[in-house]
């Protein structure tokens, strides 16, 4: 009487390249067993094979998708359905939340525009009254002096709205991260364009928003000659 071979225990496969050689040769194997079930009983079927390192291979008969879209039809179809009412429903809170995203950006867009423009405005009135300034050439010793001390704490209040604004930029900037989840919008983008704009245009002049206009007009009356 002729010995059946002996079977090989199953075992899982630890090295990786003999892994990958083993199943190459066996999905071959599988994908040809199927071909000829197909061609001699006439049947339709579907095989997903994904290998270790994750790439997927497919057999179908007529199709893969074929067979997929009649199983799915037959028996999930509820399923599907409500997977699709579920997808429906987060694209409409995901839709819900972009646009409140996008109000409160144009909001915070439409108030740095305004306060732009309040400060343009100021800047203008301030260059007016700077051209009010005496003429350095018909000042004597101590009116110099007093307009040097008047330049160097106007420097440092220049200085110090600077380094307040860019603080209050950056956290402008991180509050929107948050919104956003870490994506920036066009409309955050167009904001900080135009505040970094305006504070080019207007460079170290753009003082006023430590200074009001009544302490404008005492510091510069110290410089007119008596």
């Amino acid at each position: 009487m002729a010995r059946r071979p002996k079977q090989k225990n199953m075992t899982l496969i630890t090295d990786a390249r003999t892994k990958q050689v083993a199943f190459s040769k066996r999905r071959h194997s599988i994908f040809k067993k199927a071909l000829d079930l197909c061609t001699l009983c006439a049947v339709e079927m579907a095989i997903i094979v994904f290998s270790p390192g994750g790439k997927a291979y497919s057999f179908g008969n007529p199709s893969t998708e074929a067979v997929l879209n009649r199983f799915i039809a037959a028996g999930f179809s509820a399923n599907l359905m409500m997977i699709r009412r579920r997808n429906s429903s987060s694209d409409e809170e995901e839709r819900a939340r972009q646009e409140a995203t996008m109000a409160e950006l144009n909001r915070q867009y439409s108030d740095l525009s305004a306060q732009l423009k309040e400060e343009k405005k100021r800047e203008k009135e301030l260059k007016k009254k700077m051209k009010n300034l005496p003429d350095i050439e018909k000042m004597n010793r101590d009116e110099l002096m007093k307009m040097k001390e008047w330049l160097e704490d106007l420097r440092v209040k220049v200085q110090n709205r600077e380094e307040e604004m860019l603080a209050a930029q950056t956290t402008m900037d991180d509050d929107l991260r948050l919104t956003l989840g870490g994506v920036y919008s066009a409309g955050d983008q167009a904001c900080s364009s135009s505040v970094k704009t305006h504070r080019g245009e207007a460079g170290d002049e753009d003082f006023s928003a430590n200074m009001d206009d009544g302490d404008l007009s005492l510091s510069l009356s110290a410089f007119v000659p008596k």
